[in-house]
């Protein structure tokens, strides 16, 4: 996969996360580090956002915090079936598709403000 995962800006407002940090008793922040770390290992495991054969304890082994999987579930941002884990709406976030339009609105976004410095120099 890739090295790098897309995070929003509002991370830390989103309603999924506060579910997370008081499903678990734990900080808005710490629940955003969480997440960071389940999508960097989904990110290395899978390219769709499958991860067959893994249940809840294995999820909660790779952040190190008992309950997260469930309480990713919670939120709306993990399923379980009899085949595995599924991240929801992977290819909006972590697909290569999705990557490739962050980078582009990135470099548009650097594009602009290179000419507004131009105009304004």
């Amino acid at each position: 996969m890739s090295s790098w995962i897309p995070i929003s800006s509002t991370i830390a407002n989103r309603t999924e996360v506060r579910v997370l940090a008081r499903t678990l008793g734990i900080a808005d922040a710490h629940a955003v580090g969480l997440c960071v770390i389940f999508w960097s290992w989904v990110d290395a495991e899978s390219a769709d956002g499958s991860l067959p054969r893994v249940v809840a304890g294995d999820i909660d082994a790779v952040v190190k915090h008992l309950g997260f999987a469930d309480a990713l579930e919670s939120a709306g941002w993990l399923m379980f079936d009899d085949g595995g884990a599924i991240v929801p709406k992977f290819d909006r976030w972590m697909g290569q598709s999705a990557k490739r339009r962050a980078q582009d609105q990135r470099r548009k976004r650097a594009e602009r403000e290179r000419g507004k410095t131009c105009l304004n120099g």
